[in-house]
């Protein structure tokens, strides 16, 4: 009985949760674009204030850049 009650209930929460899924997805998506806009630009207050005070960006080389290495560039 306890199956059919949570069976009856789930197609109600799903519609919420994949709300909650898009809308964290596409606050990501528009901080990445935020980033990727101010580099373009050269825009340092713009990126000071989308980075973390602790951001590393490690790319593929293994090379780390810190806040202040990204802000320099």
């Amino acid at each position: 009985m306890k199956i059919f009650w949570i069976l009856l209930a789930f197609p109600g929460f799903l519609p919420l949760y994949l709300s909650a899924q898009t809308g964290d997805a596409q606050t990501i998506k528009n901080l990445n674009q935020d980033w990727l806009n101010s580099k373009a630009k050269k825009d340092s207050a713009a990126l000071s204030k989308s980075l973390a005070a602790d951001f590393v960006l490690i790319p593929p080389n293994d090379s780390k850049h810190t806040k202040k290495d990204n802000l320099l560039r």
